[in-house]
């Protein structure tokens, strides 16, 4: 299995690596019956990563699940594993994750160096606030234009 990062570049994806929210491990493996609050904040300290796996393309809980852990202020590596699309990257993206390693049934590795690095520059930037990106586009973007006569704008 292989997993994408952020920059587009592809690395092996050591499944054996992370474990159960039940056994101690500085790699945390979490599924869609896993509850967050389970980790206590002092056991999510000690957390160096957390896979999040994907049972099925159809199930949202994983982003909800990357919001949550995102919310409660973990900034490690979040990985989204398993049944997912490649076309959404940039929803993963935008919910926290910063690794993706797809079903390599679906998408063997050939795949996944071609069209990963591609669907991350997709959409560069967001206009919603996200736990990737926490303020809104209009609060990160210099508003100087309004103050340019409109024959000087460019369009």
């Amino acid at each position: 299995m292989w997993w994408l990062d952020l920059e587009g570049a592809v690395h092996p994806f050591d499944r054996e690596r992370f474990k159960p929210m039940t056994e101690p491990s500085a790699a945390v493996w979490m599924t869609v019956e896993d509850d967050p609050a389970w980790l206590p904040d002092e056991a999510l300290a000690h957390v160096e990563a957390i896979a999040i796996e994907f049972p099925k393309f159809t199930d949202g809980r994983p982003f909800s699940l990357a919001t949550i852990l995102r919310a409660r202020g973990w900034h490690g590596p979040l990985f989204a594993v398993g049944h997912f699309l490649l076309d959404q990257l940039d929803y993963l993206r935008r919910c926290g994750f910063t690794g993706f390693a797809p079903d390599p049934e679906r998408y063997p590795y050939e795949t996944l160096c071609e069209l990963g690095p591609r669907l991350l520059r997709v959409f560069t930037e967001p206009y919603q606030a996200s736990s990737a990106v926490p303020q809104p586009l209009w609060l990160r973007v210099r508003r100087d234009r309004a103050e340019q006569p409109v024959s000087e704008i460019e369009v």
